[in-house]
């Protein structure tokens, strides 16, 4: 008769974790929209691998309770993955969100799975997934697996009560343009305009008369050491901060061009506009965000074009409301009540009167990388107009002309389209609040469905032209 083992029953337990999470990521079938949940699934397989190799290895109790945590962690992969199917992620969102990533990183791998926090996210995991081997494993078979990861897996997060709402998704713009301003902040961090620009900024810091003051009140220089480092540090979280949400905003105006700007004015519009930078994370006010996204695109001319939009006599009620949404736009954006609100905290003010010297240098970094991949609504002729008459008619926005002579353009000038006509029937005066409702959702649907055939339409176009083919 066998006597107990703690060790050998410790060990049949792991392996029976292993096992009841490998049956069931075995149980998911392939109903998921597009992405790479499948690369998941995969990486999480090998990891259990390694895992039961390793338990046999060992005696040490230690470890073993390490490894039954490791196991635990890896089981979160199953909350992705219970979301990220058809009957929770719409297929048009992943379709332009991988078109996107395609781009931007070639041969990432994305998955998407919605949330119920109201916050939208994009998190490279392979770094997490490495470190995780690199703590838990011996050094050759964590570098054995980490050779088997790719290069990229992003998983993408929204508000599950946001699903249908296709036209908030162009928030994902700014998601993708983290990365990017992560990559100018590390670059520039090593500059020696940084290094006189802090200088200057700790010589600001030490002439203010409040934080003299606050200095002042110690004699001992360790403690007054101690506190002037206190302000450097969160005078750097501040511009640090500041320019990986702005650059990121700057982002999502190239690559969604008004839309993007119409998804933050809704976003926004559910918060204070010139709340202050707060720790932990330091958001810049909302109105300053949405001043910079307006201004790019005065820049461009975009808002400008649009305000002289010419619309069908039948639309009246669309150009109605597109006047007054820019209008709306135009008054929030001369309002200066968040400058004020940051000029009320000192290290906010010397943190951002850095920004404002450094955030021109991240923006053309932010334009270099993205090069060719910039967006602009095409207003010309009835292209733009069409799509919003497809829209009255119940018609996803995805083409225009008559057949046989039909025309694809770009599927975000369809996102526009849509998010120009969601507006006209959130603000219109006619009818009951169901009854109003029941028009957006009609509109929401539309734009998904316009995405989804936009971006089939451009990859069979795209798959005919290599083959030698027209459409």
């Amino acid at each position: 008769m066998a006597s107990y083992d703690e060790i050998r029953y410790l060990r049949s337990k792991a392996h029976s974790l292993c096992e009841g999470l490998k049956l069931r990521l075995s149980e998911f079938d392939d109903d998921f929209p597009a992405g790479s949940p499948g690369e998941l699934i995969r990486i999480t397989n090998s990891f259990l691998e390694k895992i039961r190799d390793e338990v046999e290895a060992t005696s040490d109790r230690n470890i073993l309770m390490a490894f039954f945590r490791l196991i635990d962690t890896l089981s979160g992969t199953l909350d992705l993955l219970d979301n990220a199917h058809t009957a929770q992620t719409p297929r048009g969102l992943v379709q332009f969100l991988q078109e996107i990533a395609n781009n931007l990183y070639p041969g990432s791998c994305l998955l998407v799975s919605p949330s119920s926090a109201y916050n939208y996210s994009i998190v490279n995991i392979i770094p997490a997934f490495s470190k995780l081997a690199n703590h838990a494993l011996p050094a050759s078979a964590a570098a054995a697996l980490i050779a088997t990861f790719p290069k990229e897996l992003y998983v993408v997060r929204f508000p599950r009560t946001e699903r249908d709402n296709v036209l908030n998704h162009t928030v994902f713009g700014h998601e993708f343009g983290h990365p990017i301003a992560d990559a100018f902040i590390a670059a520039h961090e090593q500059q020696p305009e940084f290094a006189a620009r802090l200088s200057a900024a700790k010589q600001k810091m030490q002439s203010e008369p409040i934080l003299q003051g606050l200095l002042n009140k110690t004699t001992d220089p360790v403690e007054k050491s101690q506190m002037l480092s206190h302000f450097v540090d969160t005078v750097v979280t501040l511009h640090n901060r500041g320019l990986e949400e702005l650059v990121a905003d700057a982002v999502g105006i190239r690559l969604f061009g008004i839309s993007a700007l119409l998804s933050a004015l809704d976003l926004f519009g559910q918060t204070s506009l010139d709340s202050t930078p707060k720790p932990p994370l330091f958001y810049p006010p909302p109105r300053y965000r949405l001043r910079l996204m307006h201004q790019a695109l005065q820049a461009d001319k975009q808002l400008r074009t649009l305000a002289k939009l010419k619309f069908p006599t039948d639309l009246a009620d669309v150009a109605e409301s597109t006047q007054g949404v820019l209008a709306h736009l135009d008054q929030l954006v001369s309002q200066t009540h968040d400058k004020t609100e940051v000029a009320k905290n000192v290290l906010a003010r010397i943190a951002y009167e850095w920004l404002d010297v450094t955030l021109p240098e991240a923006v053309q970094f932010a334009a270099q990388r993205l090069q060719d991949l910039g967006y602009t609504t095409n207003f010309r002729g009835t292209s733009f107009t069409s799509l919003v008459e497809r829209l009255a008619l119940d018609v996803p926005p995805n083409e225009v002309g008559k057949w046989p002579k039909l025309a694809v353009g770009d599927w975000r000038d369809g996102l526009l389209a849509s998010w120009l006509v969601a507006i006209s029937k959130s603000v219109d005066k006619k009818g009951a609040p169901a009854s109003r409702l029941k028009d957006l959702g009609t509109v929401h649907k539309l734009a998904l469905k316009g995405v989804e055939y936009g971006v089939i339409q451009k990859q069979c176009t795209e798959h005919l032209a290599n083959q030698g083919s027209t459409p």
